[in-house]
């Protein structure tokens, strides 16, 4: 090729990646560089562009084309000119003064050229003279070389045919042992380290080398960290090498001795963090992620193996890691050092009956105690500032306050299972410690610490509580006092910063109090309803927040602790008042307060056999009507409708799945506001929030009071929902769903009018406007609509017209790009062929169905776009295929597959059809087309 045209294309590929080039400049130069790549021989453009250009741009774009023609077109080049180019490329991987990069690429199309050429991989050879040779920058690129073989045969290659692709991995796996020889033998020679590690780490990553895996190896990778650590090379040898422990470690690579084994990585381990606590040595991240993924993997997997060996000091193991914990300022590292005390923890948990004879823990006793301390310490301003100041405490839920005292609380709460005495003593200290000084404290760090102190008492309830409440009554005492204190002066001032956090904390601590109260009968009762007496009448000046976590506190009270007596309490009937007034203005509090004022009157009380239900209708049929009447004169567009709407669905939902004698006493006292909603829905039906709210209740009517409401009300409910509403609202499809569900036949009626609407373009839209509520609704006429559809009585025909629009909907999501409609677009297919064989029907109507299924499957895993569902659309497939007694499958595959391949080759894959193992007659046939298609020009 004339120099001139290589100066010319020099130039060109230097315009088009430089920055004073236009968008449109750069779109004329791309389609010429793309014409050229495509031209028969471009490869020799490619290698001569190579040899003559130092440009990064250049030499970046000739390897990256390159690489596209071997992939593609590589045996359209003779034997001896890929011999020649493959010399070529590797004389300029060992280049000096080149960039990495470049090498690297050179490295990799090297490597891709070997292996098509040579399956037996003959190129390990040639690498091995390249490691051996005594020259360091020879030897860095052939343990590269050695990497990136590794890398390339053992990731998916659509574009290596599937016989030769295992071929390849199987040839690689027999060199492992005489690979991991030769990188041995660089590292104790010094040589490459950091690339003779990243290179073993990936062969480590998914070899079987338990049979070839020696101590002297662990030994070696552990004193190279160290090295690395002391010579400041963390982020190099130090990431590669402890990625070497975590693959051997992390994929359960054990020699056949194992306890000398994994007492030499318990001596590593201890020596390493031995290093890094004294010397007090500051970790690079990439480094720090990857020990403290070793800690994870050797505490969680191994340390079991050795706990209970004489020789293996475990407590002077606890203290390093301890010290480690509690040396983390930096959040990620900090829970992730936390998750490593815990799986220490979880394996006590799992072997606490064989650690002692009464299942105690004497041995661990003082490192839980440690472990406790160290962890109060780092949650408080006042022992880990510089920590919890990179928390953010923003009012988004959960934030991430909430996950890192998620992550201590759960730790918590198992360190407190273990020895539940000690260690909530040891909380309870620093509780007392915080709100004994409420009063004084005025800094933000001070009160949030008092916040904190009442949240980790959460854990310490188990042990105060319950059984334990009668012994332990004085210290149960104490907390519900430090709650209430804490409480009340939060109250008082509200409006000041951080109190709200404090009011927060504490109504959390005295609801969680509650939950386990409840079980020490009339003590915790009496307990409890002194709480609501200092609580609820808070509740309407406080904030949103704590508005919630109050109703959470009164839900969880009347729910497990109902009686008379709370019915009677003061605090009670003012909840009853503050419900019917709506004072509480945050909706979410409003429901769950409406919810438990409910469940008190209509669910039994507990212990007691008086139970007063003649009295208690009374009572509710009162409340009802006080908390209602303002629906006869309310305005149809306004909040408070909406808000009414909300307490009746409430109140109809939480006895959705309780006695027949509950359902019946809500039943009877919503009947009358049901029926007025009935009267108004005309005037609702524009609105959108009322007409959401309106037909939520409706679909909870007919799902949860469906035999106590009657069949004539029922009707005449549905009849006016049909008859106003028509539009896709997601609760309007939800309410259909549920008619056509029911079991009996209180709804029968409505289904035809319902499939006219289903299948109608008010609530199906356009093809890509069909949502998963409107999906669910298909199903649902499909599955128990069937009677419907497909007439038992044989002088009536299928409804053909509406059968095959339902279906064509489905097969229409098949076709769609949106995954989660095709993952359910193919279950309910399968569901409703499972329940009534659609597949197997024979009528006509359906073959040329079952055939468009069948296509639009198979064009599924071609594309390889399912991911997960993977598995369901292969099924798919079969159920077609199997059902099809009618279908000449060969054919169908055979014109199938010559939409993608040439006549011969479609053929070929299409002739091993065998019925009695189609699963793997689809995936062999995708497979095939798969590699035929990336191998295509």
């Amino acid at each position: 090729m004339a120099e001139a045209f290589l100066n010319q294309l020099d130039e060109l590929l230097n315009e088009f990646y430089g920055t004073n080039s236009t968008n449109e400049r750069k779109a004329q130069i791309e389609s010429e560089l793309v014409r050229l790549k495509g031209t028969d021989g471009s490869w020799v453009y490619c290698a001569q562009l190579l040899e003559y250009s130092s440009s990064q741009y250049s030499v970046w774009w000739a390897l990256t084309a390159l690489e596209e023609y071997m992939s593609k077109r590589w045996s359209s080049i003779s034997e001896g000119e890929l011999v020649r180019l493959e010399g070529f490329l590797v004389q300029k991987a060992q280049q000096a003064e080149q960039a990495q990069f470049i090498t690297l690429k050179y490295c990799k199309v090297y490597v891709n050229m070997a292996i098509r050429r040579s399956p037996d991989l003959n190129c390990i050879g040639d690498i091995v003279k390249i490691v051996q040779s005594g020259d360091t920058k020879n030897c860095s690129v052939g343990v590269t070389m050695l990497q990136l073989l590794s890398e390339e045969i053992t990731k998916p290659r659509p574009d290596l045919h599937p016989n030769l692709h295992g071929q390849l991995k199987s040839r690689l796996s027999q060199c492992v042992s005489s690979i991991l020889s030769l990188l041995c033998e660089q590292l104790e020679k010094r040589r490459s380290v950091e690339a003779s590690l990243a290179c073993l780490a990936h062969y480590l990553s998914w070899a079987p080398v338990t049979d070839i895996l020696k101590p002297s190896l662990l030994s070696t990778v552990f004193l190279l960290v160290r090295e690395a650590l002391e010579n400041g090379h963390q982020e190099g040898a130090g990431v590669a090498g402890v990625s070497c422990v975590n693959e051997i470690v992390g994929r359960n690579q054990v020699p056949s001795k194992v306890q000398e084994f994994i007492m030499g990585l318990f001596k590593e381990t201890l020596q390493l963090l031995s290093q890094i606590t004294e010397q007090r040595i500051e970790l690079e991240s990439g480094f720090h992620k990857k020990l403290i993924e070793f800690l994870a993997l050797f505490t969680g997997g191994h340390f079991r193996r050795v706990e209970s060996n004489p020789s293996f000091p475990v407590l002077d193991f606890l203290a390093l890691l301890f010290k480690f914990t509690v040396s983390q300022n930096d959040p990620q590292f900090f829970i992730g050092s936390v998750d490593v005390c815990s799986s220490w923890v979880d394996f006590l948990l799992l072997a606490q009956g064989s650690l002692s004879p009464d299942g105690a823990v004497p041995r661990y006793g003082s490192a839980l105690d440690n472990l406790t301390r160290l962890l109060l310490h780092k949650v408080t301003y006042e022992g880990s500032k510089e920590l919890l100041d990179q928390i953010s405490r923003d009012d988004e839920r959960p934030s991430e306050w909430d996950h890192f005292m998620g992550k201590i609380t759960q730790l918590l709460s198992k360190v407190v299972e273990l020895n539940p005495l000690p260690v909530s003593q040891i909380i309870l200290e620093l509780l007392d410690r915080k709100v004994s000084r409420l009063p004084q404290i005025t800094d933000k760090e001070g009160l949030l610490d008092v916040a904190t102190a009442l949240h980790v008492t959460q854990v310490t309830l188990p042990s105060v509580t319950g059984e334990h409440l009668h012994p332990r009554s004085d210290t149960a005492k104490n907390i519900i006092q430090y709650g209430v204190l804490c409480f009340k002066t939060a109250s008082s001032r509200i409006q000041e910063p951080c109190y709200d956090v404090i009011s927060e904390s504490a109504v959390r601590l005295l609801a969680t109090f509650a939950q386990w109260a409840s079980a020490a009968g009339p003590p915790g009762g009496d307990i409890l309803r002194g709480v609501l007496e200092v609580v609820v009448p808070s509740l309407t000046s406080s904030p949103v927040r704590v508005q919630q976590c109050i109703a959470d506190l009164v839900h969880t009270t009347i729910l497990l602790s109902r009686s008379e007596a709370l019915l009677s309490c003061p605090s009670t009937q003012l909840l009853y008042t503050i419900t019917i007034d709506r004072s509480v203005k945050d909706q979410t509090a409003l429901s769950t307060i409406t919810k438990a004022l409910t469940l008190l009157l209509v669910l039994p009380w507990q212990q007691t056999k008086e139970q007063r239900w003649e009295e208690r209708a009374t009572h509710f049929e009162e409340y009802t009507g006080k908390l209602f009447a303002p629906l006869q004169t309310v305005s149809a567009d306004s909040e408070e409708l909406v808000s009414m709407l909300t307490s009746l669905s409430d109140m109809v939902t939480c006895v959705a799945h309780r006695e027949t004698k509950s359902k019946q006493l809500v039943c009877r006292a919503i009947l009358s506001p049901a029926r007025h909603v009935l009267s108004i829905l005309p005037q609702v039906r524009s609105i959108p929030k009322a007409s959401e709210r309106l037909l939520s209740f409706a679909t909870v009517l007919c799902d949860s009071l469906r035999v106590q409401l009657g069949v004539q009300f029922l009707q005449e409910l549905v009849r006016l929902c049909l008859e106003h509403f028509t539009g896709g609202q997601v609760q309007f499809l939800e309410l259909l769903t549920t008619v056509v569900r029911e079991p009996g036949n209180t709804f029968r009626q409505f289904v035809p009018d319902i499939v006219s609407l289903a299948l109608g373009p008010n609530l199906r839209g356009s093809d890509d406007q069909i949502s998963e509520p409107y999906l669910t609704l298909v199903h649902s006429i499909l599955e128990c609509g069937w009677w419907y559809l497909y007439p038992r009585h044989p002088a009536t025909p299928p409804r053909q017209a509406e059968v095959l629009a339902l279906l064509q909907i489905l097969g229409s999501s098949l076709i769609t790009s949106d995954f989660n409609r095709i993952k359910q677009a193919t279950r309910i297919l399968l569901d409703v062929n499972e329940k009534h064989g659609v597949f197997q029907k024979r009528d006509g109507f359906l073959v040329s169905l079952r055939q468009g299924y069948l296509s639009a499957a198979l064009d599924l895993l071609v594309a390889g776009t399912v991911g997960l569902v993977e598995e369901d659309v292969e099924e798919l497939v079969v159920q077609v295929v199997r059902a099809g007694d009618d279908l000449d499958i060969r054919s169908f595959m055979e014109n199938y597959l010559g939409k993608y391949l040439p006549g011969d080759v479609a053929g070929r894959v299409a002739a091993p059809v065998d019925r009695s193992n189609l699963r793997e007659t689809v995936r062999s046939a995708v497979r095939e087309t798969r590699f035929y298609l990336s191998y295509q020009v």
